[in-house]
């Protein structure tokens, strides 16, 4: 899928920006739903005797689930770079974050779960980070980079002194929020030390009552409206469907879409040959000066060059490994 620039930037308006929240909480949800109850997991990537008499419907059905987990978690990170911009957050989206979705007690739930902890069909501990890993002894209490978001987003939302005058500590969300405690140990702090603010937090809302933390402000809120799915309501669904089995269904539209992403990969291609040929100036006698190397990353001066193909130069091991996705490619060529 390619996407424009300007169309990437429309997701940070204020109109679709709120939807995008919607979306990702609604994801936070599905996650808590899945991690309430875990099931063994099977990591075996080679189909087992009990796999190959899954029918086609479980088999689409398992895969959904792992793909519905592992796109929640992307929807995640989405949601914690919005909050990381909390000061530009209007108050609409703000409240919505705070008061209506109750951003806070979902990610309590999360780690109240352990979302990204479970055991394989031999009783191992596994561990998810992009992928499922089994855990070794002495990386239990590694925080993982989907749990150090959560405990990031839960900094700010009960901590930030403009959500905390938002947010309402009643009975419930007073009991449920000191269940983070038991979670907040040591060897979590020593990764995070910012999380040691929380320790001193949770004893003062332990002298709380369950009301109020903060007098409620009188706030005269407009609820943004979601336009994206009122679109999608409105929309002519069955004739969408036709239309497109229709076009599905013809040769020269299949061929046609074939023709237009052969032609962009083809684009691609080219664009990063040439890239390389202008990058290892001096390598066959052109321009032998060390300062006429250029980072194949971000064209700065350039000082090593890749060990394996020596075609291609970098000006520290960061950008080398930032361009190693699109370099292996042509790196034995």
């Amino acid at each position: 899928m390619f996407c424009h620039e300007n169309d990437l930037v429309t997701l940070f308006e204020e109109g679709v920006l709120c939807e995008l929240v919607d979306h990702c909480v609604a994801h936070l949800v599905l996650l808590i739903g899945m991690t309430n109850k875990k099931t063994p997991l099977n990591l075996n990537p080679t189909p087992s005797e009990e796999d190959t008499n899954l029918s086609n419907a479980d088999r689409i059905n398992r895969f959904e689930q792992d793909l519905q987990y592992r796109v929640s978690n992307i929807l995640l990170s989405t949601l914690r770079l919005i909050i990381d911009h909390l000061e530009d957050l209007s108050l609409s989206l703000l409240t919505r974050i705070i008061q209506h979705h109750d951003v806070a007690m979902l990610l309590a739930h999360l780690v109240d779960n352990q979302a990204w902890l479970n055991a394989d069909e031999k009783g191992n501990e596994i561990k998810y980070t992009d992928s499922w890993t089994k855990v070794k002894p002495g990386d239990r209490f590694l925080l993982g980079k989907y749990e150090a978001q959560v405990w990031k987003m839960l900094l700010d939302l009960l901590l930030h002194p403009k959500c905390a005058e938002l947010y309402e500590i009643s009975s419930y969300r007073q009991q449920e929020l000191l269940k983070l405690e038991k979670h907040l140990h040591e060897i979590i702090i020593d990764q995070f030390p910012a999380l040691q603010t929380f320790r001193q937090w949770f004893a003062q809302l332990k002298m709380t009552s369950g009301r109020n933390v903060a007098a409620n402000p009188l706030i005269v809120e407009i609820e943004t409206a979601g336009s994206i799915h009122e679109k999608l309501d409105r929309a002519d669904w069955p004739a969408i469907v036709d239309k497109s089995v229709a076009m599905l269904n013809s040769p020269e539209y299949l061929s046609e879409i074939a023709v237009k992403h052969s032609d962009v990969y083809l684009e691609f291609e080219k664009y990063y040959i040439e890239g390389m040929k202008d990058r290892k100036k001096g390598k066959d006698g052109q321009d032998g000066s060390k300062e006429g190397h250029l980072c194949g990353t971000c064209a700065e001066t350039a000082k090593f060059r890749c060990s394996r193909c020596k075609d291609v130069w970098y000006c520290n091991k960061t950008c080398q490994m930032k361009d190693w996705e699109l370099h292996r490619k042509y790196c034995s060529v």
